[in-house]
């Protein structure tokens, strides 16, 4: 009987490629990432995998919302749905950012980019209740 084992890699872009595409728009970055496109490097058979990568890292203080709970001061946010708990109501103050001591109810919009620590999901921004039409956007 022979075992067979098939490994497949799959490239991984570093953080510093990705953070020099701050402006898509530049002619330069379109360049770079269509010669990146033709180098073949990433293609074995017939199949091709461009490098892999959270383009969010490392953008987080540009992230903005038309709407976050608490960033003007203490303010209260409820959850309108089905919730076991009696509590309903909760505070958030986004002034600072998240901190598990020091600010545990910051739900600033940063908080959409996904992380691996073991409080994540303590993190999640949260908009105010009642506001309609939330605008979120990087510049």
């Amino acid at each position: 009987m022979f075992l067979v084992f098939f490994v497949v890699f799959f490239p991984v872009a570093r953080l510093q490629d990705f953070q020099q595409f701050q402006d898509l728009h530049d002619p330069q970055n379109l360049q770079y990432l269509h010669d990146l496109q033709d180098t073949g490097d990433h293609c074995t058979g017939a199949s091709c995998n461009p490098p892999l990568g959270d383009l969010m890292v490392g953008r987080a203080a540009q992230l903005s919302a038309s709407s976050t709970c608490g960033q003007q001061g203490p303010q209260n946010y409820c959850i309108i749905g089905y919730l076991e708990e009696e509590q309903k109501c909760f505070l958030c103050d986004s002034r600072l950012p998240y901190n598990s001591y020091s600010n545990p109810d910051s739900h600033g919009v940063e908080n959409v980019i996904t992380t691996f620590d073991p409080d994540r999901k303590l993190r999640w921004w949260q908009s105010e209740n009642g506001v309609l039409k939330i605008i979120t956007s990087t510049p």
